[in-house]
């Protein structure tokens, strides 16, 4: 025993790290095939080896045949790195499967969001026709009328509705201004153009500061509690 002691002592600290790793399954394959050709050539290595495995084995007694555990505990822990790696495996699958499957409900719900959404612009959208709102023309109602034109034909929607909340809250100001007039139906575009961007709540807001600035007995400010109420 003492002299099995000396011996492990004597074993550089750095091959005992790489045993523990061999004995693990932790070593590369070039590690590895490296570290077995140590083994077989270096006793004390070689015995410190198979002194560490049958600890790990959980052997109360060392057997005589010590290359026989060595090899059985190399076998078994080729056998746990494998079974690791195959369960490691299967969980990247089922997390892909289950990453995927998730991505696809919320694009199944994003497009049935959009798509409603859109259904509710497509109905409403006529509600207020441009040719029954503007009478005459001047350079301010020009302006409006495009927007509202490129409302309903999905143009630029971005920036026509930067410009038409930049009218429709000018057209709240207390003060009588160009756009005063046009207030409820600046508002209505101005939601309906949100519901055609997919933008929800920025429709709601619209809405709901409609109503708050439109008489219940106006049809716009029906129509706007209607709508209001369909999102």
């Amino acid at each position: 025993m003492n002299e099995q002691l000396d011996n492990e002592s004597n074993i550089n600290p750095n091959d005992h790290e790489k045993l523990m790793k061999f004995l693990r399954g932790a070593l590369s394959p070039e590690e590895e095939s490296v570290f077995i050709e140590k083994l077989k050539t270096n006793p004390e290595l070689k015995a410190h080896a198979v002194s560490v495995a049958h600890l790990i084995s959980g052997l109360e007694v060392e057997g005589n045949n010590r290359d026989v555990t060595l090899a059985t505990s190399i076998k078994d822990a080729d056998r746990s790195k494998t079974e690791k790696q195959t369960k490691v495996r299967n969980i990247i699958v089922w997390c892909a499967r289950a990453a995927i499957f998730v991505g696809l409900v919320l694009l199944l719900v994003l497009y049935n969001r959009n798509s409603e959404t859109q259904q509710l612009a497509d109905e409403y959208q006529n509600t207020f026709p441009i040719s029954e709102i503007f009478r005459g023309g001047n350079d301010d109602v020009t302006e409006i009328n495009t927007l509202f034109t490129n409302v309903l034909n999905d143009k630029d929607l971005k920036n026509t509705i930067t410009h038409l909340s930049d009218c429709f809250e000018q057209s709240l100001q207390p003060n009588f201004n160009q756009y005063t007039t046009y207030m409820p139906q600046i508002g209505w575009y101005l939601a309906i153009a949100h519901l055609k961007n997919n933008d929800k709540p920025a429709a709601k807001s619209t809405l709901k500061t409609l109503i708050n600035n439109t008489e219940p007995e106006m049809l716009v400010h029906k129509k706007a509690e209607e709508l209001l109420s369909k999102l």
